[in-house]
């Protein structure tokens, strides 16, 4: 089942942030949530996320995740919208090419920013409300280049490697006063973040799908299934976790 077909009622009145939420990953994980009773605030610099989030009785907001302060104004805003927050999951990310030696700064900085600053600015504006929960939690999207090296990435790896230290860090520092962290870190997943990256290495197309021992590429709803379990309660003794969805890709190397 996808998560447009599956109605549970395991998030009623959890109330999530998602960021990157117009499309790919966030936009099913979005719709996954919904579906499942929760409400949905979604953050994307996309123009149609306030439409997409009507759609699903949420909440949208067109910000640039990474620009000074826009955490902390959105969350403001989220809190009188909705009253309060139990979740939140950080999607929003970028990837550019380039090895150690032929980066280009603005890169760099930009894949800094997006990938790996802004989650931590996210998770400082929303962790007041979320203590405030009592039974909040926080997943980040990482990727299998949390664990391994992709080739001449050198700034998408070094992001998605902090970002799990992070999620760590957070795990443990809140934890025992009510906020989970985990991350989910999936690896080749049909999304247009994704088909841009074929588009732009044609070359690896075959390899990747060869790296994947399902026989194919992972699907959004999939790893929506996942985060939904992740946010619930039913989770509630799950913290400081990794949770590789790669169709075993990584099993193998």
């Amino acid at each position: 089942m996808t998560g447009t077909d599956r109605t549970t009622t395991r998030l009623i009145g959890k109330r999530v942030l998602i960021t990157g939420a117009a499309s790919g990953i966030g936009a099913a994980i979005a719709r996954r949530l919904a579906s499942e009773g929760g409400r949905v605030a979604l953050v994307d610099r996309d123009p149609v996320v306030p439409e997409y989030a009507a759609s699903l009785d949420g909440v949208g907001y067109v910000v640039d995740v990474a620009a000074r302060g826009a955490a902390e104004t959105a969350v403001a805003q989220i809190l009188s919208d909705l009253g309060g927050l139990d979740g939140l999951v950080n999607c929003a990310a970028i990837q550019r090419n380039g090895s150690a030696l032929d980066v280009d700064d603005a890169a760099w900085e930009e894949v800094l920013a997006i990938n790996l600053s802004a989650p931590l600015a996210w998770i400082r504006a929303a962790l007041p409300p979320l203590l405030d929960s009592g039974a909040a939690a926080i997943v980040n999207l990482t990727s299998v280049a949390a664990r391994h090296a992709l080739p001449n990435n050198v700034s998408y790896v070094a992001t998605k490697h902090g970002l799990l230290g992070v999620t760590r860090s957070v795990a443990v520092d809140f934890g025992r006063r009510g906020v989970r962290c985990n991350a989910i870190s999936p690896g080749s997943i049909n999304t247009p973040m994704f088909a841009e990256y074929v588009r732009r290495n044609p070359e690896k197309a075959s390899g990747l799908m060869d790296q994947n021992f399902a026989g194919r590429f992972g699907e959004a709803d999939e790893v929506a299934a996942l985060c939904a379990y992740l946010l619930s309660d039913e989770a509630g003794f799950t913290n400081g976790a990794e949770f590789l969805i790669d169709g075993g890709r990584t099993a193998a190397t």
